[in-house]
């Protein structure tokens, strides 16, 4: 009786930490799918010529936009939302052109995944941009967002939260993709300058046993 008194605390406590563990668990998949829908928003204002394997994620953040106006419209926040509706309107509108420039475009010169390009990188070709015009990109599209969202706060607080938090989760997501892409790039670099390595290894290791080879043909031909 005595051990079982001592033991249960401790099972009590593994409990405890399995739970703690779960709640982690799911807390962090539910923040990085509300990131994830987040950016979205903000991509389909500023980007064009998405890939044709994007269009799940469209379609995903139009409805969870749907969702956070149905919630916003039934009451449950205290502020009202004049605008909100209006730009659920465009978000539609733009997410409908989105999909109508894929079926014409088809999956000419563009990559199934593409999470689209940014309009102020028009003039820029898209097979000679870095990782820089991206990143560069990132801050401008953010930056105009963020103060379209401070812009509308007086009269939008929920309009304001929803761009608010789709900059950040817009620039977090094009901070990350910047820097796998450099990283990327560094790594085919270093694939090239190892394939040169070993192919001048290989020159130089087979030039002797070449010319040895001659030589002793030499005579045979005579």
């Amino acid at each position: 009786m005595t051990t079982q008194l001592k033991r249960s605390p401790f099972k009590g406590d593994e409990f405890g930490m399995q739970q703690i563990k779960t709640i982690s668990k799911w807390a962090l998949a539910s923040a990085k799918i509300a990131y994830q829908l987040l950016a979205i928003s903000a991509e389909v204002f500023c980007r064009h010529s998405f890939g044709v394997r994007y269009i799940g994620h469209l379609v995903a953040g139009l409805l969870s936009c749907c969702l956070y106006t149905m919630v916003i419209e039934s009451g449950v926040s205290e502020k009202r939302s004049p605008l909100l509706p209006g730009y659920l309107f465009v978000y539609f509108c733009l997410v409908l052109y989105h999909l109508v420039s894929m079926a014409r475009r088809g999956h000419a010169g563009v990559h199934s995944q593409s999470t689209g390009v940014p309009w102020i990188l028009r003039n820029v070709d898209a097979a000679h941009m870095t990782a820089g015009h991206f990143f560069g990109s990132f801050i401008v599209e953010s930056g105009i967002l963020f103060v379209f969202g401070l812009i509308v706060s007086p009269f939008d607080l929920p309009l304001s939260i929803w761009l608010i938090g789709s900059v950040i989760s817009h620039f977090v997501k094009g901070a990350i993709a910047a820097w796998k892409f450099r990283n990327r790039v560094l790594d085919a670099l270093d694939a090239r300058i190892e394939g040169e390595r070993i192919s001048e290894a290989v020159r130089n290791n087979s030039s002797p046993n070449t010319a040895h080879t001659q030589a002793t043909a030499a005579p045979v031909t005579g």
